[in-house]
């Protein structure tokens, strides 16, 4: 039998470890003896392991592993979750520029045309505007304080014209505003 040459650690998992590591084929002896004298047969053990990488086999890729999946990775994230928010913090601080870049680069590969829209409301608000096919549907701090006070309760959205230019789309958008008239609308300025 060897000696354990470590001292007992405050960290009890290493501790065991390094017994583990230094026992190993001590401890191997032990279970193999009393799995024989328990009636546990190396080929009764061998079967259960069989059997459990068929079913291993078998769940993966199924609607039950992905859900044992999804309770697992749950599990994990709430065990985790101030170092999973910390790493995530520090990643962000790092890659801000990379992050930046990559969100502008995404946002300009979706513009696909120029879009001349309105908005109205249930209170028979009416806009109009131009933009980008993604502008329609935005709901963000760029838009007027007489937009926000009209619209900020929801809103249908009309795409009028679609435009490969920017400024064909703007034209039409000043073209209306001046036909419908700038006092019959919620816009404050024709551009």
């Amino acid at each position: 039998m060897k000696e354990i040459t470590v001292k007992y650690s405050e960290d009890k998992k290493e501790y065991m470890r390094q017994y583990r590591a230094l026992n190993k084929e001590r401890i191997s002896k032990q279970k193999k003896e009393w799995n024989d004298t328990h009636g546990m047969r190396e080929d009764r053990v061998l079967r259960r392991k069989e059997k459990a990488k068929v079913w291993k086999d078998s769940v993966k890729g199924t609607k039950r592993f992905k859900e044992l999946k999804a309770a697992s990775d749950k599990r994990y994230r709430e065990s985790h979750k101030e170092q999973l928010s910390e790493s995530k913090k520090a990643y962000r601080e790092l890659n801000k520029d990379k992050i930046a870049k990559k969100k502008r680069q995404d946002y300009l590969s979706s513009i696909t045309s120029y879009v001349v829209y309105i908005h109205t409301n249930n209170k028979g608000d009416v806009y109009v505007g131009s933009g980008t096919n993604l502008r329609p549907s935005q709901v963000s701090n760029s838009r007027g304080s007489k937009w926000i006070e009209s619209f900020s309760n929801g809103f249908n959205t009309s795409v009028l014209a679609e435009f490969e230019s920017k400024q064909e789309a703007s034209q039409l958008e000043t073209y209306i505003i001046k036909e419908i008239g700038l006092d019959n609308l919620v816009n404050t300025l024709i551009t």
